[in-house]
């Protein structure tokens, strides 16, 4: 299916990557709002962050009040207690990365060590050790006996049954933090 699509080469995929060598990106996590408090003139927010017990703050003009106010409102509203890292803007990220390599290849071309970098661990169970995705409740998503078969099983969950047979190009974006 891919390789007779000139829109699916290996060329085409690198030239039209959404991130280029040198991009700065900042890294989403689940967050919360902390607390607002008005301190004389400007209000300070603090916000806690799902990876650390890092607390930021912030001295807020109105429109960040709001913002936050409305986070905080969405918060307790969360099974999870966090907000959704999807909509975290760039001004209350703590961490950055600088892309220092763009490559492109085959899905099905990942390496264990590849496996690795993208957040497969191994585990242990009474059945021995085991590869897979440790969520924040400390359970994981897949119980496999290779990091790639692990990796498989993830992508055919967020891709659909039958997403890793199809084999597409992929990028493969490598950093360093800032």
């Amino acid at each position: 299916v891919y390789d007779n699509n000139p829109l699916s080469s290996k060329e085409f995929m690198l030239k039209h990557a959404k991130y280029k060598k040198g991009d700065i990106l900042f890294l989403k996590e689940p967050y919360n709002v902390v607390a607002i408090d008005a301190v004389r003139i400007t209000t300070r927010i603090s916000l806690r962050y799902s990876a650390s017990e890092f607390v930021m703050y912030y001295k807020g003009k109105d429109d960040i009040v709001e913002w936050c106010a409305k986070r905080h409102e969405e918060r307790s509203k969360s099974k999870s207690g966090w907000c959704n890292k999807m909509f975290m803007p760039s001004w209350i990220a703590k961490q950055f990365i600088e892309i220092t390599d763009v490559k492109c290849e085959r899905l099905q071309d990942i390496s264990d060590e590849d496996c690795i970098s993208e957040g497969i661990t191994q585990g242990v169970c009474s059945d021995g050790i085991f590869w897979g995705l440790k969520l924040l409740d400390g359970t994981y998503l897949s119980y496999s006996k290779t990091p790639k078969e692990a990796y498989r099983a993830i992508w055919e969950s967020i891709n659909g049954k039958g997403s890793w047979d199809l084999n597409p190009w992929v990028h493969s974006y490598h950093y360093k933090l800032l």
